[in-house]
């Protein structure tokens, strides 16, 4: 007979100064939903997501948890304590009673840190509390367990990297038969783990064997692919820039460089606030509702110098006129009202950078088809007696830079013409017509240094000649002020992509110079309107589809990667 084991509980620590890096949160605070997911690579093979680590439920300082690694389940208990994570009832369920007691609880990892290198030991040592090898006497176990903060490492994860805590630690638990013809067995179990600041364990490689070296479960390691901590997907890519996202249902949305400001009309038919403008400051999304302006404001266009306001009341088919900053009303013009078609509306407006006080309206019908009842000029409140022809015109208007041309473009027919208007004392006349490869679907047009814009497509002011195309399959580009560049809609190039791009295109040469995504999880409708805001900025009207057609919500997106 073989002389039983004496029990034995020991805890030999490492003296010397320690780590305090709990700020770090290494091991952070579960909550019960949470989930840590693995890749599993065992025998040369990897089986993607093929482990798991989920909280079923956390009470106070005691955490549940459901580990499974290639559908093996086993339920884990750990406690947050002074001394650091501690494992409950240890080997509950792997062992006899006698020994679970014995063993009891185990400091799993000490916070804070011993120094790197030093050596913390756990022996248990006893009855193993039952009779292996049938000769009524109870066999006798040691459990010694040894960790090492090895250091800290950069380690990959599935976006970016982290500074790991690298820990190695190494359990062996040898059974010592009480019949002596009976040998001793060891089973030597080493674990490397890696903790990352935030997220916890993002990798660990395991082996075990026994004492002659050989292994007795394949060699495994678990690398994080997927977590959700506090009901966070980790390890998403995030925008190239900040974005505010705003619910707000608005009709137009300009800006105002005077003041760095967004006007937005909101409405008649929105949730709350209908029948007026808001205005967004642009550095922080801060939303206000100066005044009720009228009966469901749709277009907006604001003054280069930032003194005027004009919105399109659909309600009642008038211009109003309002001055900056105090939203005072200047003019009230109703458009024409034709018997045969009834009273006209705002589609488009666009002010005179040279004069506050002229606007130039594309005027629409209400249900009819087609809607273009062309394009008049007001000039201090009072309607030019001359306009552009109805029918095939201009639905967008934009004005050149010098006030003496307007540009426009017909979005409802084939003939998709892009136009060039001569502004006269008493109203508009049109000069010229060039053709283009449009579509129905481009809602606005915009005016660079250089001409109009539209689409994709930059043209010359002179003479409406194309001058390039951006490579940006989603057009809708806008001129940033002060800018040589053009903002464009960047589709994804694969459909089933969430990210979204814009793209920052060069006005000279239409090199591609960045393509910031606004963001990586898609948006709630692919319709936007890019409009400029201060220098790293645009405003994104979601869900517009033309101009004066409302819009779900405005995102304000900034980015270093933005002219």
């Amino acid at each position: 007979m073989r002389e039983p084991l004496s029990t034995l509980v020991q805890d030999i620590l490492p003296i010397g100064a320690r780590l305090d890096l709990r700020d770090r949160h290494y091991f952070p605070v579960a909550q019960a939903g949470d989930i840590w997911i693995y890749d599993v690579v065992s025998n040369n093979s990897t089986t993607p997501r093929g482990a798991s680590l989920a909280v079923t439920s956390a009470s106070g300082n005691d955490t549940w948890l459901t580990e499974t690694i290639l559908g093996d389940a086993s339920d884990v208990h750990f406690r947050r304590t002074d001394a650091g994570i501690v494992s409950v009832a240890t080997l509950d369920g792997a062992a006899p009673a006698a020994v679970v007691a014995l063993v009891g609880d185990l400091l799993e990892y000490p916070e804070p840190f011993y120094a790197v290198g030093a050596e913390r030991r756990i022996i248990r040592q006893g009855s193993w509390g039952e009779d292996l090898d049938g000769d009524s006497r109870a066999e006798s176990f040691r459990l010694e367990i040894t960790q090492v903060l090895v250091g800290f490492e950069t380690v990959a994860l599935p976006l970016g990297s982290a500074e790991a805590a690298h820990f190695r630690s190494i359990l062996r638990l040898t059974i010592l038969p009480s019949l002596t013809a009976n040998a001793a067995f060891t089973a030597v179990t080493t674990e490397d783990s890696w903790w990352a600041p935030g997220i916890g364990r993002v990798r660990s490689d395991t082996t075990a064997a026994d004492s002659t070296g050989q292994d007795l479960t394949p060699a495994t390691s678990l690398r994080i692919a997927e977590a959700t901590l506090g009901g966070v997907l980790q390890f998403q890519p995030q925008p190239d820039g900040t974005v505010v996202k705003l619910p707000l249902v608005t009709s137009g949305l300009v800006f105002d460089r005077s003041r760095g400001v967004y006007y937005a009309s909101v409405p008649a038919a929105a949730p709350s606030r209908g029948n007026s403008i808001a205005t967004i400051d642009a550095s922080s999304g801060a939303v206000r509702y100066p005044a009720a302006v009228g009966s469901n404001p749709a277009a907006l266009a604001v003054s280069a110098d930032g003194t005027a306001l004009y919105v399109g009341l659909d309600g009642s088919g008038e211009v109003l006129r309002l001055a900056l900053p105090s939203m005072q009303e200047v003019s009230r013009t109703r458009l024409p009202a034709p018997a045969l078609w009834g009273q006209s509306l705002t589609e488009t407006l666009s002010v005179s950078p040279q004069d506050a006080g002229v606007v130039a309206v594309s005027m629409r019908r209400a249900g009819s088809s087609p809607r273009h009842a062309g394009v008049a000029l007001i000039r201090n409140g009072v309607p030019q007696p001359q306009m552009t022809q109805e029918h095939t015109g201009s639905n967008l208007i934009a004005f050149a830079a010098d006030g003496r041309w307007l540009f426009g473009y017909n979005n409802e027919t084939t003939e998709f013409g892009l136009r060039r208007i001569e502004v006269l004392a008493d109203g508009l006349a049109e000069r010229t017509v060039v053709a283009t490869n449009g579509s129905f679907g481009i809602g606005w047009l915009g005016v660079s240094a250089f001409g109009p814009v539209l689409g994709d497509a930059q043209y010359r002011g002179s003479d409406l000649a194309l001058l390039g195309r951006a490579n940006a399959p989603g057009g809708g580009c806008r001129a940033p002020l002060a800018a040589q560049r053009l903002v464009c809609l960047q589709e994804p190039a694969n459909s089933s992509a969430t990210a979204r791009h814009l793209a920052v295109v060069d006005g000279l040469n239409f090199v591609t110079l960045a393509t910031p995504a606004y963001t990586q999880t898609g948006v709630p409708n692919s319709a936007i309107e890019i409009v400029p805001g201060p220098a790293g900025q645009v405003a994104l009207r979601i869900g517009a589809t033309f101009v004066n057609q409302p819009a779900q919500e405005v995102w304000l997106f900034t980015s270093p990667l933005l002219p």
